[in-house]
Parts: C-alpha cells; sequence; structure tokens
C-alpha cells in the first residue's frame, strides 16, 4: 500500500516538472501586465539564405501605439561569442508598429550565410495615455539555409 502511494506522489510529480518545462518552452509570457495580454518571439529558417524574425503582441485593451521599438539580429560564433549583425527599428524599417489598436504582428527577414548560426533581441511596446511598458525578449538561434 505504502509502495502505491510513493508511486502515485511521484508520477503526480513528474507530471508536474513536465507540464511546467512544457509551459516554459513554449515563448508565450502573460504574468501580470496592465498593457500586454500576450506576446512571443520567433526565429524561421525560411530557406534562400533567409530568416524570419517574428514578434506578435496582445494588448489588454486598444493602444494609442504598439509595436517593436528594434530588432536585433546577431550571429552565434563558433567561440561562444555574439557579432551584432543588423538592427532593424522604426527609422529603418515600415511595419514594426502599429496604432489605434489591441494587437501587432510583425516579421523581417535577413540574409545570412549559409550554415551560421543567427538570433534575434526583439524589444516590444505598448502605450496608450496612461503609460507606456516595454518588453524585451530572446529568439532561439537558428541556422540560415539555402
Amino acid at each position: 500500500m505504502k509502495q502505491t502511494i510513493k508511486r502515485c506522489i511521484s508520477l503526480f510529480l513528474l507530471c508536474l516538472l513536465v507540464c511546467s518545462m512544457m509551459v516554459s518552452a513554449f515563448g508565450t509570457e502573460t504574468k501580470g501586465s496592465a498593457y500586454f495580454s500576450a506576446h512571443s518571439v520567433s526565429a524561421t529558417p525560411i530557406g534562400n539564405d533567409k530568416i524570419a524574425f517574428e514578434f506578435d503582441i496582445i494588448a489588454t485593451h486598444t493602444m494609442t501605439e504598439l509595436g517593436a521599438t528594434s530588432i536585433s539580429v546577431y550571429r552565434e560564433n563558433s567561440n561562444g561569442t555574439q557579432t551584432l549583425m543588423r538592427t532593424y527599428n522604426q527609422s529603418n524599417t515600415s511595419g514594426l508598429y502599429t496604432t489605434n489598436s489591441n494587437n501587432k504582428y510583425g516579421r523581417v527577414d535577413y540574409t545570412g550565410v549559409v550554415g551560421n548560426e543567427y538570433f534575434a533581441v526583439i524589444s516590444m511596446y505598448c502605450q496608450n495615455d496612461s503609460g507606456r511598458e516595454s518588453k524585451t525578449r530572446t529568439t532561439y538561434v537558428v541556422t540560415c539555409v539555402a
């Protein structure tokens, strides 16, 4: 009887651990914000030497402005260091923000070198008459493909 109880408790704790890891791997955060309801970032190799870096924001309500202030693309070097390759921002890239909306999706396609690994640091924000909140997130590292 004691053996069965121990096994049930162990199984329950294992399931709890697995579920908590699945939530953290998803890449979306929804905790305690007056501005962000949810947000996510991603990096996807799309072929032809290109990688799509994307962000998606859902605000808690209509914002006067929301989007990304910058998307900084880095190359992951073989020695463990990173090199900034390019920064997309609102002055050099269209489509990074919108006005009077509660959601914004954005994407930039970066042309890399096949075989190199890249990631992006994406800074997002939501703003209304009450204030502004910013969040910065980093994508996974992906390999550029032909």
